[in-house]
């Protein structure tokens, strides 16, 4: 009894206030979400009509908050439902019988201005494209199975360079004396095999997923209920992701910690073991870099069906342009790092490469982004 009674005792009143708001601005979200498409109107246009900013429409919609009660009338009035449906999770859309009303002219107008085509015809307006749940589901679920392979395949591409690496230290500990053409006879073959190998990893993963690429390239709105579903996931999701970032972080300060303890304390041997050091960084590196790959591609799966972050509309574009930019610009990088590294073998110094070239990329995106940003920007203002 006393158990119990202690149990009890953390959940506070506070705690059940706090979960019924978050579950009532989940439930409203949808709600709101859906019966603003169906009238077609834009965040702007709605919020227009109750007299409140485009922001406050935004949060309601990601439930990050909950409309006050004079706004809840209002919307009642204005979609033509009542309040229970609008606060209620258990009543549908059926049971309040609602369906899809034909464009009018002022909502056709409103949503050719928000597609960027302000004074077109209503009839040419194509409805976007809807994601039902069962679409959400197995785009969530594809994702899911795929991060594991696709982390892997990128480990496997940092881990490709090991091979030469443990060869030339049991090479020069006397463990496997082998000449150095014998060594790179037999490394660069493994080198290529596993990039072989990762690649068609991701070809494989690519060509699965092929079907929902549309979701990244095209604007789209979610069926009833998605938005839910999503956030209840990125909730299941979250303490993964936050324990998985926080353990890649703490290796990869680790990594280039091994190659500067062990020359300090070996000091006149360094030169045997430098090449074990850079194996063992370049392992903790792919062990970082798998923690950060399997979490965060499901993440930004639902961040692509809530249409949030670098998925929103506008930055959606902007990336779809940059992102050839900053293909190149890692091509390049892992270029100078290796023709630097394998001729001169200063592998305990090379590594440099790596964490400033991050820091630069860090400037050379942000340029970028506000070059395509600002062109999308007056591209659109040309149109209206």
């Amino acid at each position: 009894m006393q158990l119990g009674s202690s149990a009890e005792s953390l959940v506070t009143p506070d705690m059940l206030v706090a979960e019924r708001k978050e579950r009532l601005a989940m439930i409203m979200a949808d709600k709101i979400i859906d019966l603003r498409k169906r009238n077609g109107w834009t965040q702007d246009g709605l919020a227009a009509r109750l007299g409140v900013s485009r922001q406050a429409i935004s949060k309601w919609e990601s439930a990050q908050s909950v409309p006050d009660l004079k706004n809840i009338l209002e919307m009642a009035q204005l979609f033509d439902v009542s309040t229970d449906y609008l606060v209620r999770d258990e009543m549908t859309p059926e049971d309040e019988g609602l369906r899809a009303p034909e464009l009018s002219g002022e909502t056709a107008h409103i949503k050719a201005e928000d597609e960027g085509a302000a004074g077109a015809d209503a009839r040419n307006v194509q409805p976007l494209r809807q994601v039902s749940m069962e679409e959400a589901t197995q785009f969530l679920t594809l994702k899911q199975k795929s991060s594991g392979l696709i982390a892997l395949g990128v480990a496997i591409c940092i881990m490709s360079v090991t091979p030469l690496m443990t060869l030339k230290w049991l090479s020069a500990s006397s463990i496997l004396p082998l000449h150095e053409h014998v060594i790179e006879g037999i490394a660069v073959p493994v080198m290529l095999l596993l990039i072989a190998v990762a690649v068609t990893i991701f070809v494989m993963q690519g060509f699965k997923l092929s079907k929902f690429k549309y979701l990244q390239d095209e604007p789209f709105e979610t069926a009833y209920g998605v938005t839910g579903m999503v956030k209840q996931r990125q909730e299941e999701m979250r303490s993964r992701l936050l324990i998985s970032i926080i353990v890649g972080i703490v290796l990869c300060i680790i990594a280039p910690s091994v190659i500067l303890i062990g020359t300090a304390l070996l000091d006149d041997a360094v030169g045997i073991y430098l090449e074990l050091f850079v194996t063992v960084m370049f392992a903790l590196i792919a062990v970082a870099i798998y923690l950060f790959v399997s979490v965060g591609i499901p993440w930004n799966a639902t961040k692509i069906l809530l249409q949030e972050s670098d998925y929103e509309p506008t930055k959606r574009t902007v990336a779809i342009k940059i992102s050839p930019y900053v293909a190149i610009y890692w091509l390049l990088t892992t270029a100078l790092y290796l023709s630097y590294s394998l001729p001169t073998n200063d592998w305990g110094r090379s590594w440099v490469i790596w964490p400033v070239a991050g820091v630069l990329f860090a400037v050379f995106y942000i340029v970028l982004e506000r070059v395509f940003r600002s062109r999308i920007e007056k591209q659109r203002g040309s149109r209206s």
